[in-house]
């Protein structure tokens, strides 16, 4: 059985879906294509030496 999860409110990982009252109407679904791309780097303790370690989509 499959469920949906979501971190809304930044309270970790918490089922939704159909059979979860939720108490609220639904907000508008954020369309992950929307979210600006961020640029992540990573800098050691000493120097400016940076390191790109990746990319990803997140909401502002």
């Amino acid at each position: 059985m499959a469920t949906d999860l979501t971190a809304e409110g930044g309270h970790g990982a918490v089922p939704t879906g159909p059979s979860v009252p939720s108490g609220a109407d639904p907000a508008p679904a954020v369309v992950r294509r929307d979210w600006p791309l961020y640029e992540v780097f990573v800098r050691g303790k000493r120097g400016l030496n940076h390191v790109h370690v990746g990319s990803l989509h997140a909401p502002d």
